[in-house]
């Protein structure tokens, strides 16, 4: 038995002993882990880049400093912290071309 099956058993156990309900099943993986697998299933694997370091790789492409800062914060109201390159360009270029308010 290993010692995390072992673990979970005494965990279990005292939970029936002290008359509480059993501790949650472990969350399931993020969206970005899931795609992760599967691209590797696949065999191609793209690494996933954390939203600052995409925006410093933008600022230095793109000079429309506010342009750039409005798209950060849109990535930040939809808690879009890890993704592609691609996907962050896909974004951007989706971002820059809806209209204006």
């Amino acid at each position: 038995m290993s010692d995390d099956s072992s673990t979970a058993a005494m965990v279990a156990k005292a939970a029936v002993k002290a008359n509480l309900p059993a501790p949650a099943a472990r969350p399931a993986a993020a969206p970005e882990a899931v795609a992760v697998a599967e691209a590797a299933s696949v065999g191609v694997v793209e690494p996933l880049v954390s939203l600052a370091d995409f925006m410093n790789v933008l600022h230095q492409q793109d000079r429309r400093y506010e342009l750039v800062a409005a798209f950060a914060k849109a990535q930040q109201r939809a808690a879009r912290w890890f993704a592609t390159a691609a996907e962050y360009q896909a974004c951007f270029a989706a971002f820059v071309s809806q209209a204006v308010r």
